[in-house]
């Protein structure tokens, strides 16, 4: 039979194990990045070349982020989609944020699969038909479970959007699933607005700290066994 105290050392034993493989925190900031040594771990699906993020005109430099992305063009590139590393929701800790600047989206969501976004982007004059923002996807599922981009044109501030913990939690996925942040852009030359838009950065929480685990399962021990001497 287990004594008190292998209860105790049991019960720390697990929760800071829990902590010691919870996922950390991941930070990415682009708004000063390289094209080539600033993907910062993404995959850049398309273009298949050039810079990810240059996807805007120069012509009004004043206008634009400093950010080192300016563009030759309204459109640089037809679609922008890039993809971040695969990362779980478990024991989320947050909200996951993104900052966004540009054009607001046709659409309010993908209207297909990730692995069907079109390499081509939409022309969406005459009516929506793009999407233009960011997406969780899910691995397995190949689908986009949350989307969000800009309601309104923004030209003048970053804005930044979230994907809150109260989202997250809904989805109620089974743990190890695995997602990716995308980066989407397949709409352009829109009749309200210019089609394109750019990311600065996204933030991922993680897991509570190890000793944040520790302790609360100490601290649940440790109401169960006064319980029991009562």
């Amino acid at each position: 039979m287990f004594t008190k105290n292998w209860i105790c050392f049991l019960a720390v034993a697990v929760a800071l194990f829990v902590a010691g493989t919870a996922q950390a925190a991941l930070t990415y900031d682009f708004a000063a990045s390289d094209p080539i040594t600033g993907m910062q771990g993404w995959e850049q699906v398309y273009p298949t070349s050039g810079d990810l993020w240059a996807n805007y005109g120069d012509w009004d430099p004043l206008w634009m982020p400093d950010d080192g992305h300016l563009g030759t063009g309204w459109e640089d590139a037809d679609t922008q989609l890039g993809r971040s590393p695969a990362f779980t929701l478990d024991g989320l800790g947050g909200d996951l944020t993104f900052e966004l600047f540009g054009s607001a989206s046709p659409l309010l969501a993908p209207d297909v699969a990730p692995s069907a976004i079109p390499e081509i982007a939409i022309d969406n004059t005459s009516g929506p038909g793009g999407f233009i923002g960011v997406g969780l996807r899910d691995i397995a599922a190949d689908t986009y479970v949350l989307a969000k981009g800009l309601t309104a044109n923004n030209y003048a501030t970053w804005t930044t959007l979230s994907f809150s913990a109260t989202e997250l939690a809904s989805l109620g996925g089974v743990p190890g699933t695995k997602y990716t942040l995308d980066y989407i852009d397949y709409a352009k030359f829109m009749p309200n607005g210019d089609g394109w838009f750019i990311m600065a950065g996204a933030s991922i929480p993680g897991a509570p700290e190890p000793a944040t685990m520790a302790l609360l399962g100490l601290g649940g021990l440790g109401v169960l066994l006064g319980r029991k001497r009562k």
